[in-house]
Parts: C-alpha cells; structure tokens; sequence
C-alpha cells in the first residue's frame, strides 16, 4: 500500500478549500456508517437465525457452567 502522502487522491483532497474538504469528509463518514450498518444487519440476521435454531430444537445449548469448567474459568465476572 502506498503512503497517503504520496496518493494522489489524498494530494487533490488536500488541495481543496475547506468547505469542500468537509463535504468530502462527511461524504466518506457517511460511506462508513453504511458499512457499518450493514455489517450490523449481518449479524443481528445471524443473532435470529440463531434464535430460531435453539428454538427449533435444531442447535442444542451448553450451560454457561460446563464452558466455563472445560476452559478453567473460575470466576467469569
């Protein structure tokens, strides 16, 4: 990967008057949060496909004790 100071992309941007490095900004900020958000989507979709998995009987469960016993864990909290 190359140094930001040596990109072009990031030469021009710099090279803008503030206003314009703020929308910029607020452009690649937005461009970020719906990343995120779909990355959140993912896993609560993932979190309700679990859900209904131990619901239907179709994942069993492992009590929080028998995980924390197998890996030595004493006091969790």
């Amino acid at each position: 990967m190359s140094s930001l100071s040596t990109n072009p992309i990031y030469e021009t941007a710099l090279s803008l008057p503030p206003e314009e490095r703020e929308e910029l900004l607020t452009l690649l900020l937005r461009s970020l949060e719906s990343t995120e958000q779909v990355i959140d989507d993912d896993i609560l979709g993932e979190i309700h496909r679990r859900a209904a998995a131990i619901e239907n009987g179709e994942a069993a469960t492992i009590p929080a004790e028998e995980v924390f016993a197998k890996y030595g864990i004493t006091d969790p909290l």
